[in-house]
């Protein structure tokens, strides 16, 4: 049941993302690239 939640708020973190209509996206990449990354990590290491 976990990893099926930390799948889904990353799924919905990452279509988030993409869905910013604002001008400042790559800001909000760079200032959530922390936090994705952490996200990544923590989703592969689940996962394998």
């Amino acid at each position: 049941m976990d990893k099926i939640k930390v799948i889904t708020y990353f799924v919905l973190r990452f279509y988030e993302l993409f869905n910013l209509k604002n001008e400042n996206i790559y800001l909000h990449l760079l200032t959530n690239y922390q936090l994705f990354g952490s996200m990544v990590d923590m989703l592969s290491s689940i996962l394998i």
